[in-house]
Formats: structure tokens, C-alpha cells, sequence
């Protein structure tokens, strides 16, 4: 993986971000990422060429996470570019669903592409709350789900609901677990030591709030000083940060306020640095009052390895130069994990026989670095610690460090 420090992000060496990709991407590189099929006879092979995958993905196409779901069907529909619109080699018909604005609206939505009997298998899905909700509607209709965003911990279990990006709550909880692994008296990446105080903030949105508890809850185990903001309102929520003066200020926002939280904090020059989960500088926050802060994301488009390699071309070429986020990623590994478990049925494919496919023990080759699905059905994978730099000509969520894998 590459690290960068402070010297190298500076060097005049080093090739700028934005023409490396225009080169790679001028090689084909987007051919590369086309996967290699599971050993099958001649028969299934023609089998499988016959059949149509018929796909329900379900995003958002307005409200609150909108920019999130453009993110997630920019993902699988780049998988389907570079595959001659093909998973497990059958053609694919993909019927994009709108999600809504809210909570209800997602789930109405789900249930209705679950009860019409048009789809052999649903992804997506932005919202973890609308996640939550539908394990016993997935269930009865046997139909798999591969939701490619965040899910409660402690959601009902489906053995037909299946996750390729993370548990709400796992990028914070591995942030406090570093933080509280420094060693007193010294400093990592420049200003992050182990703090002796800490503010922890949530806007109280959902997924915020979760995360700022496994934030509270991993540091607790510690004798460092945790304050809660409790205020509301914008200024009152600076100032009380402020009057706390502490080492480390934690954020997790919803994507409507984290640009805003950034932006305000930044203004005042506190002391101390900002972190927070992904989520915190993921979507539209990368911009320069940005700059400095640290997350914990199982994902970062200057990951160096090959798969990654190829990935961040191709989506940069295919979507007009933008570098992808996490939640691209997680969609895009969506359509791979169906590749590899429809590639290796030799019969009639069915929702179900796709499902068990899933369920085999395997491990996938990501942007992300390897990883496997764990008996709740969600990645068993690594994260990494991020901060917010100018790599080349680009803002970016650069990586630093590895950071645990979570079990």
C-alpha cells in the first residue's frame, strides 16, 4: 500500500495524480478490469449466454443521500462498461429503482421490487435504515439483496442478505482503537497523538450517531476525558467545542452537514486535530477547508494495488476524470461478487441458486485489497487511516496507515 508523507506529497518528482491517469487510461487499462471467469464446460458456458440477469438496483435519486447513490450506480454501471454488459456471462438488464428522500420511501420501494417478481437479484441501497427494515420481506421472497453502503449492527439476519461495504459504526470504532494505540508522548503523522481529551460530535442523523457512539465506546475503555456536544444550533455547537479546548475533536455527519461542520471548524482555527469516520470526507467535502483532516475508511482511491490500479482509470476515464469514492467501490464489488458466484453455476440460473453461489467460502480481489464475506454476511476487510491532502493536483483522501481488521 502506498504511504505518503509529508516530504513526498511535496516532491517535484513526483508524477501529478491527474496525468497519471490520463496515461493509464490511454493504455486500455479499463480492459484490465475485466474478470477471469470460473473453469465451466462449453454447455454451462452457453447456459448461463442465454439467460438475461434481470437486476433491481435501488438508490437515491434525489433527497439527502443523492450524491451517495450517483456514487454507488456510477460503480456497478462501470463494472457492466468494462464487461460488455455481462455478470457471470449473461447479459444483464438493470432497472434502476429510485429510493426517495427518506427512510419510508426506500423501504416501499424495496418491498415493491421484492414483491413483483421481476428481478433475480436486488443491490444498492443507500440508506441503512432502509436496509435494516427489509431482512424478513428479503427472506420470504427469496430473492438476494447485495446492499453496497452501510448497515446497522445488530440488523435482523437474512440468509439472502448479503453487504459489500461495512457495518455502521466499524470506521470509527477502528480510529479509536489507533488513537488509543499511540504510544504516550510521541506523534504519528505529524500531529496525531494520544489524546488526553476528546470532543465527540454526531449531528444526530442515523448513521452519525452510531458512529459517534463506537467512537465514545472504544475510547471509554481509556482514561481519556470525553466531552459530548449537546448544542444544536451551528455557533452553539463551535462554541461549546471551543470552550473545551481538547486535544482531538471527533465529527460524524450526515453528507448535508459535514461539508458545513468542516467548513465552520475550520474558520475558527482550533486546536487540535479533526477526525471522524469516511463518511466525514467522502462526498462534496473534499475541497481545500478540508485539508488536514484525518478519517477511517475501508477504502482510498490511492490504494496501491493492481486491482485498484485499473479501477481508478477506468472510472476516471468512463466518468470524465472524477476519482471514485468508497461507495463506487462498494457497488462496483457488488456486480463482482455476483460475477464470481454466477460464473460458477453450470444449470438454470435462479435467485436462489445465486445465492448459495454467494454463500461459498471465497475471497475477492478489490479495490479495497483482498477480502471475504464473515458469517454475518458483511466484509471481513481491512481500513485504513486517511487525511485530507493536495496529492499532485488533486484533494484527496490520502492514505497513512493500515489500521485493524475488525472481526
Amino acid at each position: 500500500m502506498r504511504r505518503v508523507n509529508d516530504l513526498e506529497s511535496n516532491s517535484p518528482l513526483r508524477l501529478d495524480r491527474r496525468r497519471a491517469l490520463k496515461l493509464f487510461a490511454a493504455t486500455g487499462a479499463a480492459g484490465a478490469l475485466a474478470p477471469a471467469l470460473a473453469a465451466c464446460s462449453p454447455a454451462a458456458t452457453e447456459a448461463r449466454a442465454a439467460q438475461t440477469l434481470r437486476v433491481g438496483f435501488i438508490v437515491p435519486l434525489s433527497g439527502p443521500l443523492q450524491d451517495i447513490g450517483f456514487e454507488m450506480h456510477n460503480g456497478f454501471n462501470l463494472f457492466l462498461a468494462v464487461n460488455n454488459n455481462q455478470i457471470g456471462g449473461m447479459t444483464v438488464a438493470v432497472n434502476t429503482i429510485d429510493e426517495g428522500a427518506t427512510t419510508a420511501s426506500g423501504i416501499a420501494a424495496a418491498r415493491a421490487a421484492l414483491k413483483s417478481g421481476s428481478y433475480d437479484v436486488l443491490v444498492g441501497i443507500a440508506n441503512s435504515q432502509v436496509v435494516a427494515a427489509i431482512p424478513d420481506n428479503v427472506t420470504a421472497a427469496r430473492i438476494p439483496l447485495v446492499g453496497s453502503n452501510g448497515s446497522p449492527a445488530g440488523m435482523r439476519s437474512s440468509p439472502f442478505v448479503w453487504r459489500t461495504s461495512f457495518v455502521t459504526g466499524e470506521a470509527s470504532t477502528a480510529l479509536a482503537a489507533f488513537l488509543t494505540s499511540i504510544p504516550a508522548g510521541t506523534a504519528q503523522h505529524g500531529e496525531l497523538a494520544r489524546p488526553g481529551s476528546v470532543v465527540v460530535y454526531s449531528d444526530k442523523s442515523a448513521d452519525a450517531a452510531v458512529e459517534a457512539k463506537a467512537f465514545t465506546d472504544t475510547m471509554g475503555a481509556t482514561n481519556i476525558s470525553i466531552h459530548s456536544v449537546n448544542n444544536t444550533s451551528p455557533a452553539g455547537v463551535m462554541n461549546q467545542i471551543r470552550s473545551w479546548d481538547a486535544d482531538l475533536v471527533f465529527a460524524a455527519a450526515s453528507p448535508a452537514n459535514a461539508a458545513h461542520f468542516i467548513t465552520d471548524y475550520k474558520a475558527l482555527n482550533m486546536r487540535g486535530p479533526l477526525c471522524g469516520p469516511g463518511s466525514l470526507t467522502e462526498v462534496n467535502t473534499l475541497s481545500a477547508s478540508a485539508t488536514g483532516v484525518f478519517t477511517s475508511m475501508n477504502y482510498a482511491p490511492g490504494l496501491d494495488n493492481s486491482a485498484n490500479e485499473t479501477f481508478v482509470s477506468a472510472y476516471f476515464a468512463q466518468f470524465s476524470g472524477k476519482v471514485p469514492t468508497s461507495y463506487a467501490m462498494a457497488s462496483y464489488d457488488a456486480a463482482n461478487v455476483l460475477d464470481s458466484a454466477i460464473s460458477g453455476i453450470t444449470d438454470q440460473v435462479t435467485s436462489d441458486e445465486i445465492n448459495a453461489r454467494l454463500g461459498l467460502p471465497q475471497s475477492f480481489d478489490s479495490p479495497r485489497g483482498r477480502w471475504q464475506f464473515n458469517q454475518s454476511r458483511t466484509p471481513l476487510q481491512g481500513w485504513y487511516l486517511r487525511q485530507v491532502r493536495l496529492d499532485g493536483t488533486l484533494t484527496d483522501n490520502v492514505v497513512l496507515a493500515d489500521l485493524e481488521t475488525l472481526t
